[in-house]
């Protein structure tokens, strides 16, 4: 599980995160030109290696900032948490979003929005208290009792990622795999309030 919803490599989402907007594109582009120009006429190999070397700056990034996230050797299980968005509180730039369960465990995250340059494009819509949301959490026991969130969570009510900005997880698969524990969350509550009252 733990593969499917970390994956051991950057991710499609991770690298675009760290690619940056188009205007850092671009710049990354004009200063790789301007070195290859330059080191084209002192030193060929190290133009050769700025040539491609920054359409690959935003893959060792994304790698370098997994190196935060919990480690696969501590934490070699991962599951899903099913909780709720417990408050919201916005301000300039930012909204400070905790979800988790009421006095037993919660998790912080300061949330990127408006035209702070880390927002995600397009906008998310900040999520409201009591929204269900879906959280993957790592632990070092396979039974998950004891675990360790990680800083975003999957609102499904508005389709959208909470998170500090940087995706730390393979987003689809955790759309998916949530998916699919809310349809057999549901299927339980519908088996539950199906039957008849004896006489």
């Amino acid at each position: 599980a733990r593969a499917r919803l970390l994956p051991p490599t950057p991710t499609s989402d991770q690298v675009a995160y760290c690619r940056g907007r188009p205007v850092d594109v671009v710049v990354r582009l004009g200063v790789a030109a301007t070195a290859t120009v330059i080191l084209s006429n002192v030193w060929t190999p190290g133009a050769c290696v700025t040539v491609v070397g920054w359409y690959f700056v935003p893959y060792w990034q994304a790698r370098f900032k997994r190196e935060a996230l919990p480690s696969a050797e501590r934490y070699p299980y991962a599951g899903l948490w099913l909780t709720r968005v417990l408050s919201v509180r916005e301000s300039l730039g930012e909204a400070e979003v905790v979800f988790g369960d009421p006095g037993l465990a919660s998790v912080t995250v300061i949330m990127p929005t408006g035209a702070n340059p880390r927002a995600a494009r397009p906008p998310v819509p900040l999520p409201l208290p009591g929204d269900e949301c879906v959280a993957v959490v790592v632990s070092d026991e396979p039974s998950l009792s004891r675990f360790k969130a990680l800083p975003e969570c999957y609102v499904p009510a508005d389709g959208a990622f909470v998170s500090d900005g940087f995706p730390a997880t393979d987003r689809r698969e955790v759309q998916v795999a949530a998916q699919q524990v809310l349809e057999a969350e549901a299927r339980r509550g519908s088996g539950r309030s199906g039957g008849t009252a004896g006489p």
